[in-house]
C-alpha cells in the first residue's frame, strides 16, 4: 500500500494474521525506515507467535532508495519470515 501503510497499519494486519506488508520507500529515508523496523520488532516481541509475518517490501525500481533500504534491512538484521 505505497504511500499509506506503515508501522500501525503494519502491526493491525499482523494482528488479524495476514502478513504485513509496506515498502520501505514509504519511510522517508533510511533514518526513518531503521525506527520503523525497530518499533515494529518492539511491537512483535509484545505478542510472539500471535502474529503474522512481517515483509518490509524494496521496489527494485527505485534506484535512488534501494541501496540505502538494502544496507538498513542488512545492518538491523531483518529476518524475511519474521522480525524478531
Amino acid at each position: 500500500m505505497l504511500r499509506v501503510s506503515g508501522p500501525d497499519l503494519v502491526m493491525a494486519a499482523c494482528r488479524s494474521g495476514v502478513i504485513g506488508a509496506f515498502p520501505t520507500v514509504n519511510a522517508r529515508g533510511a533514518e526513518q525506515l531503521d525506527a520503523w523496523l525497530a518499533q515494529i520488532k518492539s511491537r512483535c516481541a509484545e505478542a510472539p507467535g500471535l502474529l503474522a509475518p512481517v515483509c518490509p517490501n524494496i521496489i527494485m525500481r527505485r534506484q535512488a532508495t534501494l541501496d540505502e533500504d538494502l544496507r538498513v534491512l542488512i545492518r538491523t538484521g531483518w529476518r524475511w519470515s519474521s522480525p524478531a
